[in-house]
């Protein structure tokens, strides 16, 4: 969905008087939120060894996540974890949040694998 404009002009009609015009104009607008990357290129991990893609510390710190909001309305978001010790365990820090207007936000991302392939 792009962004909209809705232009609308009015007429009102006053008693003894000449009309008045006025012009409405309007700005539908949608969030612009952007991940900054498609893919982390992990390399070489093991089961039971967490991973951390975090900007500050870990050795995956050059690939960190950042959610920016582009748009001019705040944007809210979740990230779906997953919780199964069979399988795989991943979080996001911060997990939930609002973003700003024109502001972004920097996300921790924890993974570890318990199953090969």
């Amino acid at each position: 969905m792009t962004q909209e404009t809705i232009e609308e002009y009015f007429e009102i009609l006053v008693k003894d008087s000449e009309s008045a015009y006025f012009q409405i104009l309007g700005e539908v607008q949608v969030p612009k939120l952007y991940l900054n990357r498609e893919t982390i290129e992990l390399g070489k991990i093991y089961a039971g060894i967490k991973e951390v893609i975090d900007a500050e510390h870990g050795k995956h710190k050059n690939q960190s996540l950042e959610l920016v909001n582009y748009g001019n309305l705040p944007v809210t978001f979740k990230w779906d974890e997953v919780n199964d010790p069979a399988h795989a365990i991943a979080r996001f820090e911060p997990r939930r949040g609002t973003i700003p207007p024109k502001s972004k936000v920097k996300i921790s991302f924890e993974l570890t694998m318990f199953i090969g392939g």
